[in-house]
């Protein structure tokens, strides 16, 4: 389970870390957003969990945090990225710049 503040390098640290270990990647975000700016309802979003969570072998990037105690039942492993806020607003503008005006269909890179 990676976790960490936003723009810290989360997704892009998780999908090395997947390519290296050949593990499959469930991100958060899909699990939570729908288009139009809209999320998954709390009902739904702990199902599709629940379904990712039961899986043998994953690595998870996000951060909802009502959803750590749980996922730590399931996780063998836990990486923070611990990085100074002025580093995740740096990394999280350099997101929003490389990816301005293009459609979300997986995390952004």
């Amino acid at each position: 389970m990676i976790i960490g503040g936003n723009g810290c390098g989360k997704t892009t640290f998780s999908k090395m870390l997947c390519d290296k270990l050949k593990l499959p990647l469930i991100y958060l975000d899909i699990l939570y957003w729908r288009d139009n700016c809209q999320t998954a309802s709390k009902y739904e979003f702990d199902g599709l969990l629940m379904q990712e969570l039961t899986n043998p072998k994953w690595i998870m990037d996000g951060n909802i945090s009502r959803t750590i105690p749980l996922r730590l039942k399931y996780c063998d492993t836990v990486i923070y990225m611990d990085y100074s806020r002025f580093q995740c607003i740096c990394g999280a503008i350099k997101r929003v710049i490389q990816n301005h005006g293009k459609s979300r269909p997986g995390p952004l890179l």
